[in-house]
């Protein structure tokens, strides 16, 4: 069985402030994703729950007054937790989205992703840029945050769209979308959105992840396994 898609998570504040926090409920072994915001481009942050890790994927993506930094806990403990978004520096437009799934591997995930300022409005223009897989099979997820908050960004060719983050958004004004897909294939791939004209400014990232190797074994496969059967 290949990986699964959980649910979703969000919260936001356009006022000036240093922390913002969303209470979550993890099953054990979930591999989570965090996407957040800040309306500053100084200072630092940190995303933390008390118990669960979570550490920042690759670079953060800038606007001209904006910072979107990708986190991951690739895998959590059980129970229900207050996720907080700390910042040394005060910022208004702040915002925590997440995303749940199981079947994926404990290990560190690939990012990539960029601003484009008006983005094309062709059909999957709106794009990550490619991101080389680690390995296969894997997940890619892509995530679009449109600043001029649109609400009408489409999921890419191929891809499952899988949240919208309305009360994020209604905070902050912007407009974002999830979506993901699974590879069979280490060719280097993007994540892509078809973008209306209406909007000015999207930031879009797309993630890479293994799948768990318990994940791509048949169920009567992997019983027989654990029988120590041959």
């Amino acid at each position: 069985m290949a990986y699964a898609y959980s649910n979703s998570f969000d919260n936001g504040n356009s006022a000036s402030g240093t922390t913002l926090t969303v209470s979550v409920t993890y099953t054990a072994g979930e591999h989570v994703f965090i996407r957040s915001t800040r309306g500053s481009l100084g200072g630092t942050e940190t995303i933390t729950d008390g118990t669960n890790t979570y550490t920042a994927i690759g670079s953060s993506v800038t606007t001209p007054g904006d910072t979107i930094t990708h986190y991951e806990c690739v895998s959590t403990a059980a129970g229900t937790f207050t996720v907080t978004q700390t910042l040394s520096v005060a910022a208004a437009f702040r915002g925590i989205q997440g995303l749940r799934y199981t079947g994926l591997a404990n290990s560190t995930s690939l990012h990539v992703g960029q601003l484009q300022s008006p983005p094309p409005t062709t059909t999957d223009a709106t794009t990550s840029g490619n991101l080389t897989p680690g390995s296969q099979p894997g997940i890619l997820i892509g995530w679009a945050y449109d600043f001029n908050g649109s609400g009408s960004t489409a999921a890419g060719t191929g891809f499952t769209s899988r949240a919208t983050f309305p009360t994020e958004s209604t905070a902050n004004g912007g407009a974002s979308r999830a979506e993901d897909k699974r590879l069979t294939s280490t060719a280097a791939v993007a994540a892509t959105f078809t973008t209306p004209g209406t909007t000015g400014n999207v930031v879009t990232s797309a993630i890479w992840c293994a799948e768990a190797a318990s994940a791509n074994v048949p169920a009567a496969m992997h019983h027989r396994r654990q029988q120590g059967m041959s």
